[in-house]
């Protein structure tokens, strides 16, 4: 048994390298680092044995069977307090403002936008799923070109530019460079959610581009 130990910490290592080279490849950790949820049951797994092995260690000593109870008490405290009392909180707010900012940014689009216009965005699912369009996705999850250049503001543009994007939704900090008021910017919709706004905040924008800087020569044309 004690050759098989260090073993089991594989899924550890798993799970801690997935973090690492998610964090060099793609650094977002929006919304409680969802984008690593893989490496759980790895750091699960782990847990359970260690578990298992602190409750054989308190058969042997007074010592272990104090901390061992004293683990599974304060354990307990800790996931009565997530699950009862902070978690529905949090869950319901992230609810409404996915619903507020990107399912209505979705809706709009499905109601006000060709199937053909191509469109750079940075939450991608709600618009996949309501609003099916030619994406480019500037976080990188579906568009593996994005991932060399995802912090190059400048090749993204140029990126952008390249594949005749016509809409961009973002919010403001999702904007390439960070900046709303860039002259290619031209405002067509703002969900106007109060939930982001009171959560500290800002509201989804979709933008028509103007690669030529000229707002009032924005057309949406269908790609081919």
């Amino acid at each position: 048994r004690r050759n098989l130990k260090p073993i089991v910490f594989v899924p550890l290592g798993w799970a801690f390298a997935l973090i690492v080279l998610y964090a060099m490849r793609l650094p977002f950790w929006e919304q409680h680092g969802r984008y690593v949820i893989p490496a759980v049951p790895g750091v699960m797994l782990t847990g359970l044995v260690g578990s298992l092995w602190l409750l054989e260690a308190a058969r042997r000593s007074l010592v272990w069977r104090v901390l061992t109870r004293v683990a599974v008490v304060g354990a307990g405290a800790v996931i009565v307090v997530m699950a009862l009392v902070l978690s529905p909180g949090i869950y319901a707010r992230d609810v409404t403002i996915i619903d507020q900012e990107m399912v209505t940014s979705a809706l709009w689009i499905a109601d006000n936008v060709p199937d053909g216009v191509p469109m750079a965005i940075h939450d991608i699912g709600a618009v996949a799923y309501y609003a099916p369009r030619p994406i480019l996705d500037i976080a990188g999850l579906v568009s593996p070109n994005v991932v060399p250049i995802v912090n190059d503001a400048d090749a993204l543009w140029s990126l952008m530019q390249a594949e005749n994007m016509q809409l961009l939704m973002a919010f403001p900090d999702q904007i390439p460079g960070d900046d709303p008021t860039d002259p290619r910017l031209c405002e067509v919709f703002n969900t106007g959610g109060t939930a982001a706004i009171d959560a500290g905040g800002a509201n989804m924008v979709i933008y028509a581009l103007a690669w030529n800087e000229d707002c009032t020569s924005v057309r949406f044309v269908e790609n081919d």
